[in-house]
């Protein structure tokens, strides 16, 4: 049963990401799960604009990759992974926790 949690959590990720080709292997998420990275998205344009300044650091250290810029960005992208999927299990689990702050007292997450 975890395997299987795993596989649909990483599913989803993928799905959100646009690394799973929809058209090629349908599955039955994609008709709840967006791609998020689709053109005129959020996060298509900072996916964008941080590969835009990576390629300009390259540029700057006059190499067409830096292993040092390739690590900050792959890790970064690893970390959004980790805490994605980890979102995905404390939604899951959301009706287990009591929140005690008042919803007065709740950030405001608008991007």
């Amino acid at each position: 049963m975890r395997d299987v949690s795993n596989r649909m959590k990483e599913r989803v990720y993928d799905l959100m990401t646009g690394n799973w080709d929809k058209n090629k292997y349908p599955v039955p998420e994609n008709i709840l799960v967006e791609d998020e990275f689709e053109v005129g998205k959020p996060c298509e344009e900072w996916y964008q604009e941080a590969y835009d300044a990576r390629c300009r650091l390259c540029e700057k250290l006059g190499e067409d990759e830096n292993t040092d810029v390739e690590m900050i960005f792959s890790n970064l992208l690893s970390i959004t992974k980790y805490l994605g999927i980890k979102m995905f299990d404390y939604g899951r689990n959301m009706n287990q926790i009591v929140w005690f702050i008042p919803e007065v007292n709740e950030p405001n997450y608008e991007y």
